[in-house]
């Protein structure tokens, strides 16, 4: 069985990014290294998504970053 390689992503509309109202609820959990390498990935995601000419970099890191604070914040009663 072969991957079927994913399309690129070209244009920043095409992102799959949460919403900044999203982001804004989780990011307060980060802890201070928790944000530097939230930063660091998502610095290093730019760099491949421009040699690559692929944004679907940013994307993956966005999201994997997404969901694990989504699921790792303290929930309210």
């Amino acid at each position: 069985m072969s991957a079927v390689p994913a399309t690129k992503i070209r244009h920043p509309e095409e992102l799959t990014v949460p919403s900044k109202k999203k982001i804004e609820q989780v990011l307060p959990h980060l802890t201070s290294e928790g944000r530097r390498d939230l930063l660091r990935d998502i610095f290093n995601a730019l760099v491949d998504a421009k040699e690559s000419g692929d944004l679907g970099h940013v994307n993956h890191v966005v999201d994997a970053w997404y969901r694990t604070l989504l699921f790792s914040a303290p929930r309210g009663n």
